[in-house]
């Protein structure tokens, strides 16, 4: 193929058709390529089972063109783009559930009912991710931005725990550390620094025991937190960038949603199909003995 005929095809790239995508754009504003996250979702869920750990973060793909829901965050390298929310398995990084973020309420426009969409919007985001989940009794693990209280008896109720920090202003407390407990949370204050606090909740540990110095809550979220940010890692050193204008082929090219993770995941995948046949190929010869 010459280079002409692959910028042609380049340039005609598109993920829909354009007669729907006017009727499409007023349900769903990433139109444009939800159909390609749908599908992508739907064989990663029905091709892979999570391991008992999951984590939920966010990942903002680079990107400063024109389009309505560009997001700022300070805290990413990139500081501009569009905003991700992923629910990975914590020990492979596989993803298994993702949607775009689109504005303000669209993190509420599938698989939330109205009775959670009187939640935060954070806790919406967490639901909408681990509805394929309920009632697996996995836990999950997510930084600050998602914790609080109603999402921690929300899953409670549908048979999943959580673990995660909570936010809290800077204070002069000077104590080292603080305990709490429910019936069904534990919460810890610990202040490692002077002037900084930091404050762990969990629905899954119920008893306080140090691990090298630290609380076993916060030893279990500093074992479970890094999934998504794996994930980002490995699409950013293996990325296929190019030039581009418009924000679906930044999707397309940049993260690697439907590019990088195809090639990623087929690698877990061998990895966990070739476990099975070591396990299958024990119980033969096992048997045959």
């Amino acid at each position: 193929m010459s280079t002409k005929r692959f910028a042609v095809l380049l340039a005609c790239l598109r993920f829909d058709t354009h007669e729907e995508r006017m009727l499409r754009v007023k349900i769903d504003p990433a139109a444009a390529i939800s159909h390609i996250f749908e599908k992508f979702n739907q064989n990663s869920q029905s091709t892979y089972s999570l391991g008992a750990n999951v984590t939920v973060d966010e990942i903002l793909v680079g990107f400063r063109g024109r389009y309505k829901f560009k997001m700022y965050l300070p805290s990413k390298p990139v500081k501009y783009g569009l905003k991700i929310q992923c629910l990975v398995d914590a020990r492979t990084h596989y993803i298994y559930n993702t949607y775009i973020y689109c504005g303000k309420g669209t993190d509420s426009l599938k698989d939330v009912t109205d009775e959670e969409k009187r939640f935060s919007i954070p806790t919406q985001a967490v639901i909408r991710l681990c509805k394929p989940i309920f009632g697996s009794n996995r836990n999950i693990t997510a930084d600050n931005w998602y914790s609080s209280i109603e999402l921690i008896d929300s899953l409670f109720k549908n048979k999943l725990t959580y673990v995660g920090t909570m936010k809290k202003k800077q204070s002069g407390n000077t104590q080292e550390k603080l305990y709490g407990f429910t019936t069904n949370k534990t919460l810890i204050l610990r202040v490692p620094k002077k002037n900084k606090a930091v404050v762990m909740i969990s629905s899954m540990h119920h008893c306080i025991q140090d691990d090298n110095g630290l609380p076993e809550i916060n030893a279990y979220y500093n074992y479970t937190k890094s999934g998504v940010d794996a994930v980002d890692e490995k699409c950013s050193k293996y990325c296929c960038s190019r030039r581009r204008q418009r924000w679906p082929m930044a999707l397309f090219y940049r993260f690697g949603y439907v590019f990088n993770k195809c090639i990623y995941h087929p690698s877990v995948l061998c990895q966990r199909k070739s476990a099975r046949q070591n396990r299958f190929f024990k119980i033969i010869s096992q048997t045959t003995i």
